[in-house]
């Protein structure tokens, strides 16, 4: 037996309907139409919001929704091999 890739057979055929029911399509239907609304208020807040956290919250939210968040990134030292395996026998493997 294979593992990973494409395999026949697999996945979702062709013109096969969706798993949505229709309750969950009207709702995503009815949120999209008070998205403008939504961003006006969130706009209001950044502009004229009571505190600062608020204003930047709310600043926050619509870059990020313009651009999606930012990826996180983490840094890693390579020279960390003989830790880690050194760690790894000591809780699995002890000597």
């Amino acid at each position: 037996m294979t593992r990973g890739g494409k395999r026949e057979g697999s996945g979702r055929k062709p013109g096969s309907l969706s798993k949505r029911t229709p309750e969950e399509l009207n709702l995503i239907a009815a949120c999209k139409e008070k998205t403008p609304a939504a961003l006006a208020v969130i706009e209001s807040i950044m502009l004229g919001g009571d505190n600062e956290r608020n204003r930047l919250a709310a600043a926050q939210a619509i870059i990020e929704r313009a651009y999606g968040k930012p990826k996180e990134t983490v840094e890693m030292d390579a020279q960390l091999s003989g830790r880690i395996e050194t760690i790894t026998r000591r809780i699995i493997r002890p000597k």
